[in-house]
């Protein structure tokens, strides 16, 4: 009798824990699949769409404006360099915001503390606020792509979105920095990256 009740007990926890696993890879399928058509559905309604482009095969204009950037911090132009270009006829749109993050389209970054996630084309990465982007800090890269992205969706232009810190994204970083009250010397630290989200 008690060896009964101790495997029925068994079976119904093996089950129940089944059903959970279950459950719980089902609710996180579901969950991005309701995701990827909120993004879309966010995406055509905020109406911003960036184009992305290789170094190699974007317009020649494109390639002048980053070729002008790379000059400015000293970085090598690759063949493979990314560079996104966001439509200007919506720039002064609406982008979805909350306290914690903001939305564009194909790019999101969360505040996370004392970092930042950004979702960019299919791929996520953290940025540590403690991460400095301006000149003689970090010029290129991904942090840099954030501060295009962050400045882009407060309304200030970077020209494009190629992850260096040149002559645009500097002043739009000092015009932002300056409308924020914040200390105007065109770095983007702990204290710029927390503004986005007041």
């Amino acid at each position: 009798m008690i060896l009964k009740k101790a495997c029925t007990i068994t079976l119904v926890l093996s089950i129940l824990s089944g059903t959970t696993a279950l459950a719980a890879t089902t609710t996180n399928s579901n969950k991005n699949i309701l995701d990827s058509q909120y993004q879309s559905e966010k995406s055509s309604e905020l109406g911003l769409n960036l184009t992305q482009y290789t170094y190699i095969n974007a317009p020649e204009d494109i390639r002048k404006m980053h070729e002008e950037n790379c000059i400015l911090i000293g970085k090598t132009v690759n063949l493979d360099d990314v560079i996104y270009v966001p439509s200007v006829n919506k720039l002064n749109e609406v982008m979805y915001s909350n306290s914690n993050s903001t939305y564009l389209n194909n790019a999101w970054a969360l505040d996370n503390g004392n970092r930042i996630e950004f979702y960019l084309r299919g791929t996520w990465y953290t940025v540590y606020k403690s991460t400095y982007v301006g000149y003689n800090y970090t010029t290129s890269g991904i942090p840099v792509y954030l501060l295009q992205h962050l400045l882009i969706l407060k309304g200030y232009d970077v020209g494009i979105m190629d992850g260096v810190f040149g002559s645009k994204t500097h002043s739009a970083l000092i015009n932002y920095q300056s409308s924020r009250g914040l200390s105007v010397d065109a770095i983007c630290g702990q204290n710029t990256w927390s503004s986005f989200w007041w």
